[in-house]
């Protein structure tokens, strides 16, 4: 019987490091895939700012036209770019 219960709770390590491991590879996945979204956004604000003229004026408004809700109702505004030539050549 004892024998049972030390592979029961080996098990349950080995599950609980597997989820661990799943959430911390899952957490990295999602954050990369936003760095990466932002990055694109950066390079269409610039991108538009450069062919249409656009000042800095236009980031504060695009921040602001693209706040969402959560589905708790809680405002979530879009981030405030301060995009240089240098970050895009």
């Amino acid at each position: 019987m004892s024998s049972d219960l030390v592979f029961y709770g080996e098990l349950l390590v080995e599950i609980k490091d597997r989820i661990r491991q799943g959430q911390t590879r899952a957490t990295l996945s999602a954050n990369a895939e936003m760095i990466a979204m932002y990055w694109d956004i950066g390079r269409m604000i610039h991108q538009r700012q450069k062919e249409k003229g656009w000042g800095a004026g236009v980031i504060p408004r695009l921040a602001c036209r693209s706040e969402k809700r959560t589905s708790r109702g809680q405002r979530v505004f879009g981030a405030k770019y301060r995009i240089h030539d240098s970050v895009f050549p």
